[in-house]
């Protein structure tokens, strides 16, 4: 048995998340996968819950927060949100599904989980606005999509990716000609 690095429990963690949920990513379940001794996960982490919090960060920084950064380096509010598209539907969604329903019971994850959903609201929020949408306006349109995400995350395993890259091409095609349609003078 070679020694095993955080990052690889961290990615057999989202393999099992993907594949049975949170009940999956236990320690014996990760040992195996790794094949190692448990006594190899506890050189890195003290506990379970201990785990989980430093997967969740993990996850947070590796997976979430790159996509948001990466679409705010872009001016244009059109090809920001093209950027977007193929980010939001490459994303492990049933890992992240799984993150979600431990969010409904676990504090931590519903901490990290809220983050990750504001970021992205608000990254969509300011590409919507930009196109001379109002803020208001602008923050329910990206709930929106935001919801469409999420929605899909949750209606098929697997995800269908494909619907969803259509689903988001419509929004998009909305939002364009949206965009175009005279403002009414007040």
């Amino acid at each position: 048995m070679e020694a095993r690095t955080k990052d690889e429990y961290f990615r057999v963690a989202l393999a099992l998340l993907a594949d049975h949920g949170v009940t999956g990513v236990t320690i014996a379940n990760l040992c195996a996968a790794l094949d190692v001794t448990k006594g190899s996960f506890y050189h890195h982490f003290e506990s379970g819950p201990d785990f989980m919090r430093a997967f969740l960060v993990d996850w947070e920084s590796k997976y979430a927060k790159p996509a948001v950064e990466d679409a705010r380096d872009i001016a244009d509010p059109i090809e920001r949100l093209n950027r977007l598209k193929p980010l939001v539907v490459g994303l492990h969604h049933e890992a992240e599904s799984a993150i979600r329903a431990l969010a409904r019971t676990d504090d931590y994850a519903a901490a990290v989980q809220s983050r990750v959903d504001a970021e992205r609201i608000q990254v969509v929020t300011e590409s919507i606005a930009a196109l001379g949408i109002g803020n208001d306006e602008a923050s329910d349109l990206a709930h929106i999509a935001v919801a469409m995400l999420i929605g899909a995350q949750h209606m098929s395993r697997p995800v269908d990716r494909e619907q969803l890259a259509r689903q988001l091409d419509g929004f998009e095609r909305w939002l364009t000609a949206r965009r175009r349609e005279p403002r009414a003078s007040v």
